[in-house]
């Protein structure tokens, strides 16, 4: 088995969720860095607490496949899932399993304790984003930005699917990035080009993006919908039924992740280490006070005890490596731990 130990660096900020005058509850007691350098990129995080996070990324520089890692409170574990290629997201379904989609129509099922098994996608092109909405109704999408191919594909515990009711000429676009859904009745979808799908009990819409058209991740918690993206500069859209609204602030670069809390309140996440910040009343603010650093942001995540874990590294070109993760939060992944390769 493959070790490697992991050095980890801590600080001391303070930052608010607003101006923290006590109108909002603070957002975390400080952003640290807690993994960098890491042989692969990381893409994308999700988990059931503090003590159970999930983290994919890149094929690692150092020959063992993607990078997924588990954090339990007290350790990383490395994972080993026997194949190659980039994992650009991770799901977890109301049953615990955790789901994984990445380059080649790849699809990764996890249980927890066991192997990880593949469902891949009918066509090898690369995936994006998945939900799991059950281990019976999940969702991935993805695309050829070259060819200008967008997907769509739906598992219904047996095998993956085009859904029924998508008319075809909603996949007329570059490339589908990722979704968000309060259920699959209630869908996102957004990508490059033709602006965002929406899945509802009576069909599809598709609504218009303003600026750029651009948006690479959306999130939401059913009453307040974001997407976030850009080119150089970034975008910020609030969505509804039937409605995009641009609410892009000022100096705002490219973004590439977001997550919104219950309580309305949002962290997003792009390139050059920025994090931006949503208070209950809308408004955007910089995080300033953020561990600094030239690499970019690929994905951010609010776990059940209120802990954010923002991951990224060098995504700017292939190969995508040195993997970075900052956390904010009152969990303790501060302390120094080894990872090590599991099947």
């Amino acid at each position: 088995m493959h070790r490697w130990y992991v050095g980890l660096i801590a600080s001391a900020l303070v930052v608010c969720a607003a101006s923290c005058d006590g109108t909002t509850e603070p957002l975390a007691e400080g952003w640290r860095v807690v993994l960098e350098n890491q042989p692969g990129a990381l893409l994308a995080v999700t988990g059931s607490g503090t003590d159970d996070i999930w983290i994919v990324g890149a094929d690692r520089q150092d020959g063992t496949g993607p990078t997924v890692l588990h954090y339990n409170g007290s350790q990383f574990t490395s994972h080993q899932t026997g194949d190659e290629g980039d994992l650009w997201w991770v799901g977890r379904s109301p049953q615990g399993t955790i789901w994984m989609a990445g380059d080649g129509g790849r699809v990764f099922r996890h249980v927890p304790g066991g192997r990880f098994e593949a469902l891949p996608a009918p066509e090898p092109i690369r995936l994006f984003g998945v939900l799991p909405f059950a281990d019976d109704d999940v969702w991935a999408v993805g695309g050829d930005e070259e060819t200008g191919t967008a997907v769509v594909w739906r598992f219904d515990g047996t095998s993956w699917s085009v859904p029924d009711d998508l008319d075809p000429a909603y996949l007329d676009r570059s490339v589908n990035f990722k979704l968000w859904g309060a259920s699959s009745d209630d869908l996102w979808i957004v990508g490059e080009g033709a602006g965002v799908l929406h899945r509802t009990p009576s069909g599809w819409e598709r609504l218009v993006v303003p600026a750029s058209g651009r948006l690479v991740t959306v999130h939401g918690n059913g009453s307040t919908i974001i997407g976030v993206g850009g080119f150089f500069d970034g975008l910020i859209v609030e969505l509804s039924p039937g409605q995009c609204l641009e609410v892009t602030p000022d100096d705002l670069f490219q973004l590439q992740g977001v997550f919104v809390s219950e309580d309305g309140t949002a962290v997003a996440v792009g390139n050059d280490g920025a994090i931006w910040q949503r208070d209950v009343d809308g408004g955007w603010t910089p995080v300033d006070d953020a561990p600094e650093t030239d690499l970019d942001y690929h994905a951010v995540f609010r776990d059940p005890d209120g802990g954010h874990w923002a991951v990224g590294g060098g995504l700017q070109g292939y190969p995508l490596d040195q993997g970075y993760l900052t956390y904010t939060g009152d969990g303790h992944p501060e302390l120094a731990f080894y990872a090590k390769d599991e099947q």
